[in-house]
């Protein structure tokens, strides 16, 4: 397998449309306590700024950090939807994750490694060639779109576990018919 930049920006708006195909699967917090330290700060700056002893000028720095702590997780992020992606999909993906990455891997590295690929070429103009750990990387989250894609068109996961068995070449369950 052989990536270039084009290909995983374009795998990269697959997997984005697949996410907003069924947000209420891949788009979903599983774990709230973010929300909780959020809301406990937005507390603790009302506390500042009923304080009389404060001059307008910390107001106004107070209201400015109220707002922008307010916007904080109010987006899934990228590196959150990889990782939920592959945790509501684990029971397809998990033979194949052992012919890809044989000595292991962890989703949350993975998932950063993805984000922070995309976020250079978006942002920096930044162009290589992917050596093998890295195009092992792309070729996870292509797989992972197209297991999200033919569960969407309503492929069982048996069937999905096939299907990207013979395409991408990572599991034997093809061979086991």
């Amino acid at each position: 397998y052989s990536y270039d930049i084009e290909r995983l920006l374009a795998i990269f708006a697959a997997f984005e449309n697949e996410c907003k195909e069924n947000p209420a699967l891949y788009e979903r917090k599983v774990d709230n306590s973010p929300m909780l330290i959020k809301e406990d700060l937005l507390e603790v700056i009302n506390n500042f700024g009923n304080n009389d002893q404060i001059s307008a000028d910390d107001r106004i720095f107070l209201s400015l950090v109220k707002g922008r702590i307010a916007q904080l997780g109010t987006q899934f992020g990228q590196r959150k939807k990889i990782e939920n992606a592959y945790k509501q999909n684990i029971n397809i993906l998990e033979e194949s994750m052992e012919f890809i990455f044989p000595s292991g891997f962890k989703i949350e590295e993975v998932a950063s490694f993805l984000v922070e690929l995309r976020n250079k070429i978006l942002h920096s103009n930044f162009h290589t060639i992917f050596d093998r750990e890295e195009t092992n990387i792309i070729r996870f989250l292509e797989i992972l779109t197209y297991v999200m894609l033919f569960k969407r068109i309503g492929i069982e996961d048996k069937g999905i576990e096939i299907l990207i068995g013979v395409v991408f070449g990572c599991n034997t369950k093809h061979m086991q018919i």
